[in-house]
């Protein structure tokens, strides 16, 4: 397919525009050229993700950019997208590409933690669930209205006992606003019905102390899930490999100590810092053979032979790796082994 003098795949077109979120960053560039943050507050994206689908955009053609001073700026290709092409993928709300089933979930998850049979039993602590519940509230009010005081107060007790919070709260969130104990309603909640949350099938089938043990045993007989993992940065391709005996468990444990900015690792805690959980992947490279009793002593020598044959499978430049603890040998010299 070829538009004026630019060619590219139709597979890598298809591909970049059966994305939500890629279609909502392209709405975003067509009203005008932007930045990562500027795009990612627009759409409501964090700036990794918002990263990684311009990189996509990029592969397939549709987008190019430009640096300008501090920011790297982000426009459509003018030759891509011609009248036609524009009117396949305008939205004339690009906001309601993104993805509103984790809100709803969200928000229905927070009543019925928060309300036994309707009622309100206690308000959050946190300040966006304490919103949900005000949302939950006002819609026992319809927008416009003009009421007394005591009128407001009988429509909260309905749903909660302590009026005078909720009341309060109305006021300094803007849901109304109060001149002479008259109150004026200026919004009310955009929730419009409460999604009963599906039974968590595991809590149905809980097993019993002797199916407990069972398991216990299992674990312990079990032999351990030892290799290599890889840790990729999607976004500058940089890698991270490493090697334990419990693939899962270290897994789990990055995760944690990277969210946590603990990490030992500083260049790799930084870049999760800058780019996000959602620009990095974590995968499988090779499992060791195990047997149970297998732990880290009787496995050291075949783990450090395993991140030296991953290191030299994959080394091309050296600086795109965030650790290298260990001798290299040069691909020429693996090959000739």
């Amino acid at each position: 397919m070829v538009y004026g003098m630019f060619a590219f795949s139709k597979m890598l077109l298809f591909k970049a525009l059966a994305d939500k979120s890629r279609l909502a960053i392209i709405n975003h560039l067509l009203n005008k050229q932007s930045y990562v943050d500027e795009i990612a507050r627009g759409l409501n994206l964090s700036p990794s993700t918002v990263s990684f689908h311009l990189k996509k955009l990029e592969e397939a053609g549709l987008v190019e950019k430009q640096k300008e001073q501090y920011y790297t700026i982000f426009s459509l290709r003018d030759e891509v997208f011609n009248s036609r092409l524009r009117e396949l993928v305008f939205i004339a709300n690009p906001d309601s590409v993104t993805d509103k089933s984790k809100e709803s979930v969200f928000v229905s998850k927070v009543i019925h933690t928060f309300t036994k049979e309707g009622r309100i039993v206690r308000l959050p602590a946190q300040y966006k669930k304490r919103l949900v519940m005000l949302d939950y509230v006002s819609r026992k009010f319809c927008e416009g209205e003009v009421l007394k005081e005591a009128e407001v107060d009988s429509r909260i007790a309905e749903l909660y006992s302590d009026h005078c919070t909720i009341r309060r709260m109305f006021i300094d969130e803007g849901y109304m606003t109060r001149e002479n104990n008259i109150y004026t309603v200026n919004k009310t909640g955009k929730i419009d019905e409460v999604v009963e949350p599906k039974i968590n099938e595991i809590s149905i089938n809980r097993p019993d102390g002797k199916r407990k043990k069972e398991l216990k045993r299992e674990y312990v007989e079990k032999p351990p899930e030892a290799g290599a993992f890889l840790l990729k940065n999607r976004v500058t391709e940089k890698k991270y490999i490493g090697t334990s005996i419990n693939l899962p468990g270290i897994i789990n444990r990055y995760t944690f100590l990277l969210t946590l900015g603990k990490h030992e690792n500083k260049n790799l805690q930084d870049d999760w810092n800058t780019y996000g959980k959602d620009a990095f992947e974590f995968t499988i490279l090779e499992k060791l053979k195990t047997v149970k009793g297998d732990n880290r002593s009787t496995l050291k020598t075949e783990l450090e032979k395993l991140e030296e044959k991953w290191h030299t499978l994959l080394i091309s430049d050296k600086t795109m790796f965030y650790n290298i603890k260990i001798k290299i040998r040069n691909k020429e010299e693996t090959s000739n082994d």
